[in-house]
């Protein structure tokens, strides 16, 4: 997130769109004496993706 320059909030909405998208699986764990955490997982493997956009 801090290397992104972004916000919770907006972090949450790309991981959505991503989700939506089926380019990441997100689902939440038990975390043992700190609740419940997200964990985020790639669909494509280890291969990198790049997103180019034109406006």
């Amino acid at each position: 997130m801090s290397d992104m320059n972004r916000t919770p909030v907006s972090l949450n909405n790309d991981l959505k769109i991503l989700s939506k998208y089926q380019l990441v699986n997100i689902f939440k764990e038990a975390n043992p004496g700190h609740g419940v955490q997200k964990v985020i997982e790639p669909t494509f493997g280890s291969e990198k993706i790049e997103f180019k956009a034109e406006i």
